[in-house]
């Protein structure tokens, strides 16, 4: 009860997460840009609601040609229904989790009052970085991956501590859902085991045994997948291997400058590599101090080894990679002293809640999901025959548009695939979205697919969105 008790505690657990709805949700509805990989994700829902089609693979990686777990999908499936199809659902789920963990993390450590003030300095760092709040309002890659690191990580050094069966059982489930949602989190897991190589191997059977057990239940449909399709997901792995990149965007410097840039996110490169340079020094010292905590300095190894294992892998990192590793500082700073800890987080929560970064984040998008609705409500009560569907867009390179068949079919359109040629249709519908099309001038696979075709009606819906009807 006297975790319960500490009232101010719980009084600075709300004031963050009004924080953190405020950043993630203020002008949600103008500034939300529903497209591409989000579409995806309500296309598959959309999928499993109306046609039973349960999911067993999660979305495919964009570096290896491996898909992620189902649990995915499973996660955000609940929201999706609650919402009624919505395609802002996403963005409900991934706060309500973060939120739920938040407050649960805060009473499962309720005798753990270093524990707690761990948790709350790290939810703040959460709630308050760019690239966290960015992915939470796009969602583009819902990410619930920090806060799994979180659970995971606290649950490791609780375990380390105590020895206590929860505790391992909670960190390996926790890290093997973060790593199956996002591949970019395997270092942090070998980070872990390489630990307890050089400091507490007689723990590590224990900890290799329950991950592979956790990994095998949160991977149980792809297992089965693979197993019932002969191993085809492997296959492709061996056969394809990486995504083809650019030499450029996998070079050691490149892989540094992401990771470095993309995490700290302190407005210049500059800034940037300083912060890193500041913390690697702190850690440092941190374990060649013999009044710094055990735990400050297993969480500091567990970011030198998770930092260098992030460096040298060979693939390209995105900004939504950066998870892992931010996660640890957040961590590990927050375990610091206060007199070190405090400075180093005001300092990082002047930069990243300056006005100028905050109002970013409330700009309005080049098209809202009422307009797109709007606009497909009028092509679906015209058109009740099946259409193909394909997008000419001014920001991307690509014409499937699944974010646009999702709305077309959840506003009544027989959206049908143009790339299954079992599936047929004479009509189809391209949506100009922030890009101009003319029928016999504009080329592209899809429309070569289709044929020569006409015109036959055009709904410019606004200055940047519409819908051209084509006949063959």
């Amino acid at each position: 009860m006297r975790g319960l008790k500490r009232w101010w505690l719980w009084c600075v657990a709300v004031l963050l997460v009004c924080l953190f709805v405020w950043l993630r949700f203020y002008n949600i509805n103008k500034s939300f840009f529903f497209q591409n990989d989000a579409g995806r994700d309500m296309l598959v829902l959309w999928d499993w609601e109306k046609l039973g089609k349960i999911p067993i693979l999660g979305p495919q990686t964009s570096v290896f040609p491996i898909n992620q777990s189902s649990w995915y999908f499973y996660l955000l499936y609940p929201g999706f229904l609650l919402l009624n199809a919505q395609p802002i659902s996403a963005n409900y789920t991934l706060a309500g989790f973060y939120i739920a963990s938040f407050v649960a993390g805060l009473y499962w450590f309720r005798r753990e009052k270093r524990m707690q003030i761990l948790l709350l300095l790290s939810f703040f760092l959460i709630s308050v970085h760019p690239q966290f709040i960015t992915q939470n309002r796009t969602v583009l890659n819902p990410s619930f991956v920090g806060m799994f690191l979180v659970i995971s990580i606290t649950s490791f050094v609780m375990w380390l501590q105590e020895s206590k069966l929860r505790f391992l059982i909670v960190y390996a489930f926790a890290m093997s859902l973060a790593v199956s949602f996002n591949y970019s989190a395997a270092p942090v897991l070998l980070a872990t085991i390489i630990y307890l190589v050089f400091t507490k191997r007689k723990h590590l059977l224990n900890a290799v045994g329950i991950n592979i057990i956790s990994l095998s239940l949160v991977n149980l449909t792809t297992i089965a997948f693979e197993i019932k399709h002969n191993f085809l997901i492997s296959r492709s792995l061996f056969e394809r291997g990486i995504r083809i990149q650019s030499t450029e965007n996998i070079s050691l410097n490149s892989r540094f400058s992401n990771i470095v840039n993309y995490g700290f996110s302190l407005g210049s490169n500059e800034l940037n590599l300083l912060a890193f340079l500041l913390i690697s020094i702190v850690v440092v010292l941190v374990l060649y101090s013999k009044k710094a905590s055990l735990l400050s300095k297993q969480l500091g190894i567990l970011w030198l080894l998770a930092m260098v294992l992030s460096i040298i892998l060979p693939t390209q990192i995105f900004p939504h990679y950066i998870f892992g590793t931010m996660t640890l500082v957040f961590l590990f700073v927050s375990s610091l002293p206060p007199k070190i800890s405090l400075p180093l987080i005001g300092t990082m929560a002047l930069i990243y809640l300056n006005p100028t970064q905050i109002s970013s984040y409330f700009m309005p998008s080049p098209r809202t999901v009422g307009q797109m609705e709007s606009c497909f409500e009028k092509v679906c009560r015209d058109y009740k025959e099946p259409m193909y569907m394909t997008v000419q867009a001014n920001f991307h390179p690509y014409h499937y548009g699944p974010e646009h068949r999702f709305i077309m079919k959840k506003k009544g359109c027989d959206v049908r695939n143009i790339e299954d040629p079992g599936q047929n249709a004479s009509i189809m519908a391209v949506v100009m979205d922030g890009s101009e099309f003319e029928a016999g001038k504009t080329s592209y696979s899809e429309l070569i697919t289709f044929g020569k075709a006409f015109e036959i009606k055009r709904y410019n819906c606004q200055k940047n969105f519409g819908v051209t009807i084509l006949k063959r």
